[in-house]
């Protein structure tokens, strides 16, 4: 028998796939698979819109570590965080930020609502989100009790992707 091939099992999927008023950002990502798992999870919670801040591999990286998902999302890049500012201000979107500050609140108190334009953003493996960007949006972080410090960056986006959904799709 004759297994279905990757983009054949997409297409299927596509025919039952929802979608959401959510886009994700990542903000100067210094490994090319970071930005192609985020851009997997977008996929797969029905995120149609990612936005990278810096650098955005070549498509035969995105595509081969994305699993294809490259192709199911709407990809925008920017040089600098002032200029994906604007779009969220121009989109008038609700800015929420996954980040490690003094002030950032626990996961556990953020409340989405269905139908308000959300954007998601993680920072840097290292640096973490520049400051303009945590000024500019509601801060909140993932309890972690274990000994490590901090999850990889594209796990955060995993889940707060999952988060959102739980709660828009618990509230119907």
């Amino acid at each position: 028998m004759i297994r279905p091939t990757r983009y054949e099992r997409y297409q299927t999927k596509l025919k039952l796939a929802k979608t959401y008023p959510i886009g994700v950002c990542t903000v100067n990502f210094v490994t090319d698979e970071n930005i192609c798992f985020v851009i997997r999870a977008a996929a797969c919670f029905g995120v149609p819109d990612v936005h990278v801040i810096g650098k955005l591999p070549d498509r035969p990286i995105l595509k081969k570590k994305s699993a294809s998902t490259m192709d199911y999302v709407r990809l925008y890049q920017y040089s600098y965080p002032s200029e994906f500012l604007s779009y969220v201000r121009s989109s008038k979107s609700r800015l929420v930020v996954a980040e490690l500050t003094e002030d950032a609140r626990p996961i556990s108190e953020l409340v989405f609502t269905p139908g308000e334009k959300i954007i998601i953003c993680t920072g840097a493996e290292t640096a973490g989100v520049t400051q303009d960007i945590i000024s500019a949006g509601e801060v909140y972080y993932i309890p972690m009790p274990g000994p490590a410090w901090c999850a990889n960056t594209s796990q955060i986006m995993n889940i707060m992707l999952y988060e959102y959904v739980r709660q828009i799709e618990g509230r119907k």
